[in-house]
C-alpha cells in the first residue's frame, strides 16, 4: 500500500498569567499552526513474516511555541517558523517460528526559519580579545552572539536547530514467545539510540555557565531494556518482570536555560520492576 497525505493541525494560543513588577503584560501568544506533508508504503512479504515500512514527512510549523525563562520565570512565546524533515524505516521480520525481530531507523532535519525575538542570557566570560560590556551588566566581559540586537536584548535564532530533534535515532527488539501449560511467556530485550540534539533554541551559544555536556546539548544515548512477561490462558491473568537501562548510563531526561543558570534533571539510573494484571 502507498499513501500521501496533508494535514493541518493547531496548537490554541494564549495568555502568559505570570507578570513580573514593572514589566507589564506579555502580549498574547498566537496559535501554533502546523502542515504536514508525508508520502510512505506498507508492505508484507514472504508470506506476512517481513513487513517493511517507510515514510518521508515534511513538517512546516507557523508561529511555534516555545519556552522562555526570564528572571526565573517561565514564559512562552512564538518563534515564528520551522522546518523539519525527515525519513522513518520500520522493519518487522520473523525469521523463525516465536521470534519476532522489529528494527526502527529514523533520520531528521529541524530548523528555525525565522526566529527573530530570541532570548539572550551571555556568552561564556572571556579573557581577552574583543569584548563588550553589555548595558546593566556588571559581571564582566562577554563574547555577542550574532544576530544580537543591542536595543531590544533579543537575538536572531534564524537557522539554528529545533530543540529535540536528534538527526539519527533507531532501536531494535528481540521478542519470543513462548506457550506453556500455564500459560503464554514472552521474553523481550530493547536496545534504544537516540540523542545529540539541543535542549534550547540558541543551540548552546547563551549559557552563563555550560554544566551540561556538549554546551546543553543532549549527547548519544544508548539504552537497554529487557522483560520477561506471561499471560494465563484464560486471559485474565498477567505478571511482567522488567529491568529499564540496565548499562546504568547517566544521561539527561530534561534541560533548560534560564538567567541564573544552565539547569538540567538527570533521566532515571538502572530501574526494575514487577507488574501484576487482571483483565476483567
Amino acid at each position: 500500500m502507498a499513501y500521501v497525505g496533508a494535514n493541518r493541525g493547531f496548537k490554541s494560543g494564549l495568555f502568559n498569567p505570570v507578570v513580573l513588577p514593572g514589566a507589564g503584560i506579555d502580549p498574547p501568544v498566537a496559535p501554533e499552526v502546523l502542515d504536514a506533508y508525508t508520502v510512505g508504503e506498507k508492505a508484507d512479504f514472504l508470506d506476512h513474516r517481513l513487513r517493511v515500512n517507510v515514510e518521508g514527512f515534511w513538517y512546516k510549523y507557523k508561529n511555534i511555541q516555545v519556552d522562555e525563562v526570564l528572571s526565573g520565570v517561565t514564559h512562552i512565546t512564538n518563534a515564528a517558523a520551522a522546518t523539519i524533515k525527515g525519513v522513518d524505516l520500520d522493519v518487522t521480520v520473523i525469521p523463525v517460528e516465536h521470534l519476532t525481530v522489529t528494527a526502527s531507523l529514523e533520520g531528521l532535519d529541524g530548523t528555525y526559519d525565522s526566529y527573530p525575538n530570541g532570548t539572550f542570557f551571555a556568552y561564556n566570560p572571556i579573557t581577552g580579545g574583543n569584548c563588550t560590556f553589555l548595558p546593566g551588566n556588571s559581571g564582566g566581559c562577554l563574547a555577542l552572539p550574532p544576530n544580537y540586537n543591542a536595543a531590544t536584548g533579543n537575538w536572531d535564532l534564524k537557522g539554528n536547530k529545533t530543540i529535540q530533534t536528534p538527526p539519527f535515532s533507531s532501536s531494535l527488539t528481540f521478542a519470543y514467545t513462548a506457550n506453556s501449560p500455564t500459560g503464554e511467556y514472552t521474553l523481550s530485550l530493547a536496545w534504544n539510540h537516540t540523542g545529540n540534539y539541543y535542549f534550547d533554541a540558541d543551540n548552546g551559544k547563551g549559557q552563563i555557565a555550560p554544566s551540561l555536556p556538549l554546551n546543553d546539548k543532549q549527547p548519544t544515548v544508548n539504552l537497554l531494556n529487557a522483560s520477561v512477561s506471561w499471560v494465563s490462558n484464560d486471559g485474565h491473568w498477567s505478571a511482567r518482570v522488567w529491568g529499564k537501562n540496565l548499562t546504568g548510563l547517566q544521561y539527561i531526561s530534561f534541560g533548560l536555560e534560564d538567567s541564573f543558570a544552565t539547569q538540567d534533571s538527570p533521566a532515571p539510573p538502572r530501574t526494575f520492576g514487577i507488574t501484576f494484571g487482571y483483565k476483567l
